[in-house]
């Protein structure tokens, strides 16, 4: 049974959590310099402050309603986390079933762009331009829906004065 009591104690140990994760924020923000930890990594201290903020909400409505609210909470947050995620879950897979590495060192054509791609990650692809120095960060939604080019590499044939080292593998 829920009392009047069990809610107002729920409802501060949330109003406790907020002020917790909402002062260390505050903090860290404030005590770094200009190029610290937080401003290098504040994604994994916002994630850190997420969780901190997320296990003071289910404590509070386990203390103020009890396990089975709390239990619907926690099912709400992942299935809401389960959305969340379904981007970078598709890439992680995609990159795993379907590598995508054959095409590192390959030249590409993409607009009025030409280069030889010299990584391809999860999100970004990394091209060298061709004739300068500049490389590109293309992101692969981007080259996922922009056609493009592979461009041949022209191989010499080796003549009577070129040395050929094979490799069997």
């Amino acid at each position: 049974m829920i009392s009047v009591e069990s809610v107002f104690e729920g409802l501060g140990i949330f109003v406790g959590s907020c002020l917790l994760v909402f002062g260390l924020f505050e903090l860290l923000k404030s005590c770094q310099p200009q190029g610290g930890f937080f401003t290098r990594h504040s994604h994994v201290v916002q994630l850190l402050l997420s969780i901190l903020f997320i296990i003071g909400l289910i404590f509070s409505t386990y203390i103020g309603f009890g396990l089975q609210m709390a239990s619907s909470l926690l099912s709400g947050i992942g299935l809401a986390l389960g959305f969340a995620l379904q981007p970078i879950m598709k890439k992680v897979v995609s990159g795993i079933v379907f590598d995508s590495t054959r095409l590192t060192g390959k030249i590409i054509e993409i607009g009025k762009m030409r280069g030889k791609v010299t990584s391809v990650g999860l999100v970004h692809t990394w091209v060298k331009e061709e004739g300068t120095d500049n490389k590109i960060c293309l992101h692969n939604d981007f080259i996922d829906k922009t056609p493009f080019k592979l461009i041949p590499v022209e191989v010499s044939t080796p003549g009577p004065d070129t040395e050929m080292n094979l490799k069997l593998w």
